[in-house]
């Protein structure tokens, strides 16, 4: 994660700047050094607001288009690789797999900080993303570690009432994984305060490439498997004979295409107890909501923008101050709630985290000074309540051999987010761009309140079932077979 950290951290600094030369270098009133020029003017661009609307709006708009080109191909890919994960494909071969493409997406980014001044860097960054999504994307990787640990888990569920170990080491999974991301962003501040030009963007691509590396060679060598699929089953699908027919190879390949749709679909639709079928869906619906309205990258627009005019250095700071309170709340909320004996703990998480959200983004739509936005950076250890709460409900409401599959209905409901985010948020930036850029966060602030009081209702729904099956609140809700 250190190396996904630094590239996601890096990647829209290096899009910011490597635009803003592009669209300049061949201005008629850059002289004959025109890429000098384009980089001295894009060095004090805050200075001036017209050449700034062109760049923030050319990469507002073009996002829509890399967000489709890497999304898309993950729509695809993870069920598929979230089915195979659940039967004979185990949990170490997808995280594999998704390694290996996000690997190639550092490889593309790199690419890209060396060829920016010859060829669009579009390009390169939509070929990365196109490259990331085939192999699963972010979200099979980010599910399938949550599996593994859930996995890891699954046994301490069935202790007693009273036990909360699962909330507590998604917990800290959790955070693990920001405090890994917020120390790439911290490789990046340090990196870019090095340099004021293109070779910061060169490193500190090259070494999140680096990192994710090690990260693909401890996966394959130090990774357990920690799911043994139903041998029966897998030998029951391997009877009868076996043709060396292409025809029958590719209907056969399809056939188990569909199938492995079909069980990820199955399993939210099969009927369960009481209403936590019902509970299932509408908890996945208010996480493509509540993930929906997190316009990170339009953030970044804004604050470079007067009255804020941040550099790169203060941008990768201000993430940084985030990151680490969002994770501080990730471990501190679970690990204070299960102190307690409050039925259904992970939903409260939820709520208070959600309803954090909502505060956070609001203040942020009226922020005229640094002052709120670094209020809102500490306001975010409340918001990282919501994070193990949900990665917790979720595959409690599910079997244990279910548990893949939901967490890559999961991460398509998240791989859908961008795509939907981009093309209501980013046209909305663009349309109140000279008026009230920070309207967008109004609006993401509304619907995160409508969140928080959706989560509500999960709660008093599934508040029975929890009477019945603990008094505590931390037993499964289904029957473990």
């Amino acid at each position: 994660m250190l190396g996904f950290g630094l590239l996601a951290t890096i990647q829209p600094l290096f899009l910011y700047w490597a635009r803003c030369v592009e669209l300049f270098s061949g201005d008629q009133s850059t002289n004959s050094n025109s890429t000098i020029n384009a980089t001295e003017l894009c060095a004090r661009l805050s200075k001036n607001n017209t050449l700034q609307d062109i760049v923030e709006r050319d990469i507002s708009t073009w996002s829509i288009y890399m967000s489709l080109g890497s999304h898309i191909p993950t729509l695809i890919t993870a069920p598929l690789l979230g089915a195979w994960a659940d039967s004979s494909g185990g949990r170490k071969k997808p995280l594999i797999i998704s390694i290996i493409g996000f690997t190639l997406h550092g490889i593309m980014q790199v690419v890209a900080t060396f060829t920016y001044k010859t060829q669009s860097v579009y390009i390169w960054l939509f070929l990365s993303g196109v490259l990331s999504g085939c192999c699963g994307g972010f979200m099979t990787m980010f599910a399938t570690c949550f599996t593994i640990v859930t996995d890891d888990s699954r046994n301490d569920l069935t202790h007693g009432p009273l036990n909360s170990n699962i909330p507590v080491r998604v917990g800290i999974a959790t955070a693990l994984h920001m405090f890994s991301s917020t120390m790439g962003g911290v490789l990046a501040s340090i990196i870019t305060s090095l340099y004021l030009d293109e070779r910061s963007y060169i490193l500190a691509s090259s070494c999140g490439t680096l990192f994710m590396l090690g990260s693909l060679l401890y996966a394959i060598l130090f990774v357990r498997e920690t799911h043994q699929p139903n041998v029966a089953l897998l030998e029951k699908s391997d009877d009868g004979h076996q043709s060396t027919r292409v025809c029958e190879l590719c209907v056969k390949f399809c056939a188990g295409i569909g199938e492995k749709c079909t069980s990820f679909i199955r399993v939210l639709v099969e009927k369960r107890e009481s209403w936590t079928r019902l509970c299932l869906n509408l908890s996945l619906f208010f996480v493509f909501v509540e993930v929906l309205s997190e316009p990170k990258s339009l953030l970044l627009l804004i604050v470079k923008r007067p009255p804020f005019e941040w550099s790169d250095s203060e941008w990768t700071n201000y993430s940084i101050i985030r990151g680490c309170t969002y994770a501080v709340g990730m471990i501190v909320w679970p690990v204070l709630i299960a102190r307690t004996n409050w039925l259904g703990k992970d939903s409260i998480l939820i709520i208070g985290g959600v309803f954090s959200a909502a505060v956070i983004s609001i203040l942020l739509a009226f922020a005229q000074d640094n002052t709120i936005l670094y209020l809102c950076a500490g306001l975010a250890v409340f918001f990282g309540a919501s994070s193990p709460g949900f990665r917790t409900f979720l595959p409690r409401l599910v079997r244990p051999e279910e548990t893949a599959r939901l967490m890559t209905a999961f991460g398509v409901v998240i791989s859908l987010c961008p795509i939907v985010s981009s093309l209501i948020f980013n046209t909305i930036f663009n349309a109140t761009l000279n008026v009230w850029p920070g309207l967008i966060f109004l609006i993401a602030g509304i619907l995160m309140v409508a969140v928080s009081a959706g989560q509500c209702f999960v709660h008093l729904l599934m508040r029975p079932l929890w009477k019945e099956k603990s008094s505590a609140g931390f037993e499964p809700l289904v029957n473990e077979e």
